[in-house]
Order: C-alpha cells, then structure tokens, then sequence
C-alpha cells in the first residue's frame, strides 16, 4: 500500500498483481530425489518461493517500470519439558525486484526484463539441557544451515501482456534464471549454481497515474 501511494505521489502508474507458475514434472523429480533444503524453507522447497507470486510495481513513464514481491517462510519449534526448553527455528526472507523496459508500450505492452533476488536466511538452534560442548556443535551446525539456505540470484527474460479493461491486464512473461548458493566451512567451500527457463501468468490490476486523471478535465476545460 505504501508502494502504490508512493507511485501515484510520483505521477506513475502502479499495479499491483501475481504471477502464476504451474507445477511441472521437473518439481516432482526434484522433490522424490530429495533435493530440497531438508528444512522446507529453501528456495526449491516450494514455499519461500511459491506457484503463486503477488507483486506490486509501477510504471515510470511509458518505458520504465519497476515491480517487488517478497516470499517469507519459517519453521519453528519449541519444546518444553518441566524447566528445560528448546527451541529450533529455520527462516528465509526472499525479496526480489525487476526493472522492466518496455519496447512497445502501446497495447499490448512488450518488454524486456532483468531482476534480482536473494535468500535471506535465519537458523536458531538453543537449548538448556545442552552443555557448553553441545552447544557449540549446534551453533557450528546452524551456521552451516544458514549457509545452504542462503544464495542470490538473478533473470532475464521478457513478456507481454494486453489490457482486458482498463484496469485489468493479463500477461505472460519467459525468463531464464539463476540462482547461486554456497555451503562453508572451516576446510572447503562448496558452491551450486541453478540455471532454468521459468514461464508465468501474469494477473495485473493497473491504478491510473494523477495526471491521466487530470487529462480529460484538462481537455473539457480546453476544447
């Protein structure tokens, strides 16, 4: 909501919408070799990640627009057993933006894309029944989580969308992305690289800008 106060502040056109990308076999192949993060947190994992991204964006000018989306997923656990707790927690923040070029602004709109995101990762893993010894294993082993879950990426791509109305457009964009992680430690360094083409639909509700709004009266007042 900020976002789209902020755009239309600006004079730009903000949107707001989601983006659908359908489960293919590849996801099920991935998932019965146990790829995943082990945590269910990851970026493979399905959830930070999901089929169904919402983003909100705008349009600076007929050529340049900007989107952000963020995915959020956390798994906590908390045992307590008389005076002794314990507590384990695996996170992942993913924010991701892309910079759209458009190189037909008219309907339907063509552009060009480039975008960015990172894995921001969180692991906590206490307890009071641990001794110093234990614990020390366990922050050496949360570091390692945070780690595999950690990575950054990146995509180009382009996509196409027409306006149903005015204020509704529906799209579909093709990328081919990228994603980077690496898992450290005291001996080695282990680094894997993730590159695929990516396909979505895109369901986008357009805000008019304030100085289309203005444009009709500013006409009638001036036949």
């Amino acid at each position: 909501m900020i976002a789209l106060l902020l755009s239309l502040a600006l004079g730009a056109e903000p949107f707001a919408g989601a983006a659908i990308r359908p489960f293919s076999r590849a996801d099920l192949v991935w998932v019965q070799e146990g790829r995943g993060s082990g945590e269910g947190v990851g970026e493979f994992d399905g959830v930070v990640r999901p089929g169904l991204q919402p983003y909100v964006g705008a349009w600076f000018g007929p050529r340049i627009g900007l989107l952000g989306s963020v995915g959020i997923a956390s798994l906590s656990t908390s045992t307590f057993v008389g005076d002794n707790i314990s507590r384990r927690s695996h996170s992942v923040v993913r924010p991701s933006i892309d910079l759209r070029v458009a190189v037909r602004p008219q309907n339907p709109r063509v552009w060009t894309l480039a975008s960015f995101h990172a894995d921001i990762p969180s692991a906590v893993d206490r307890s009071t029944v641990y001794t110093e010894e234990e614990q020390e294993a366990a922050d050496v082993a949360v570091r390692n989580t945070r780690s595999r879950l950690g990575g950054v990426g990146g995509a180009l791509g382009a996509g196409v969308d027409v306006s149903l109305v005015p204020a509704l457009s529906v799209g579909i964009q093709y990328r081919l992305e990228l994603h980077r992680g690496s898992l450290r430690n005291t001996t080695a360094v282990t680094t894997s690289t993730w590159l695929a083409s990516d396909a979505s639909l895109l369901f986008t509700v357009h805000w008019p800008s304030a100085k289309h709004d203005e444009g009709p009266m500013d006409e009638a007042a001036n036949p």
